[in-house]
């Protein structure tokens, strides 16, 4: 009995580890732009109609958590219909893109980036859901996508109705992974542009935005089998110590 035990534990162990090791790295942070020091400073942008910011992958993701500071920054007449989407787009392979400090990211055989798709998946919300102050809200709706190795995705906003929603900024590109991204928004670009600004663009800032690697359901499974398993394993070794004496 002790040896099967024995058994029972090694094999409940070994399902844990790589579940765990997987579920310590899902804080990985992609993109980090939410609390930039100089975060509270700036905000600007109206979505009309679109505004992305981008981030990319170093390695394969499950899937991200996303959160964005927004506010209505306007809500018309007929308004309280109005809504929003956010919605994660793209997925180029690094490799194929290219940037040039005038035309912006383009595609290797010249052609621009559109930053408004391909879109991946999405969720819309009514504008009369946010405040008109700069609030945080996260986006878990969009964790179940499969993100690729090495690729580039991007966040995109967009405002349907009688309103204007805005995207928090920042000067500050020392979170993960901001710096060598790319915003567009209609005041200034039509295109993707580095974050921190290049000529003709100088004022462009970082949309804030923070971007996390989450497990899929799947791995919280086996987190829960591999522990299950080491219980019921500790269950047995404490019966049979009791039988013993």
């Amino acid at each position: 009995m002790r040896f099967r035990t024995y058994v029972a534990t090694c094999a409940a162990a070994f399902l844990s580890l790589p579940v765990l090791t997987t579920a310590a790295s899902a804080g990985n942070v992609l993109f980090d732009s939410l609390n930039g020091e100089t975060a509270p400073a700036a905000y600007a942008g109206g979505i009309d109609p679109v505004m992305s910011a981008t981030f990319n992958t170093k390695r394969s993701s499950v899937g991200v958590s996303v959160a964005l500071s927004l506010f209505e920054g306007f809500l018309g007449e007929n308004g309280q219909s109005a809504t929003y989407t956010v919605s994660l787009d793209g997925g180029i392979p690094l490799s194929n893109l290219s940037f040039d400090p005038i035309e912006g990211l383009n595609y290797l055989n010249g052609s621009s980036v559109d930053y408004q798709g391909p879109v991946i998946e999405s969720v819309t919300l009514p504008v009369t859901s946010l405040t008109s102050v700069p609030q945080v809200k996260r986006f878990d709706q969009l964790a179940n996508v499969q993100l690729d190795p090495n690729s580039l995705y991007w966040i995109e906003v967009r405002v349907n109705g009688d309103a204007v929603v805005e995207w928090g900024t920042t000067d500050d590109l020392s979170g993960a992974g901001v710096a060598n991204n790319y915003s567009a928004w209609s005041l200034t670009d039509d295109g993707f542009f580095l974050n921190k600004g290049v000529d003709p663009f100088p004022g462009d800032n970082a949309l804030q935005m923070e971007i996390d690697v989450v497990p899929e359901t799947s791995t919280w499974a086996m987190m829960a089998l591999g522990f299950a398993g080491l219980g019921i394993a500790g269950y047995r070794a404490r019966r049979n110590s009791a039988v013993v004496a």
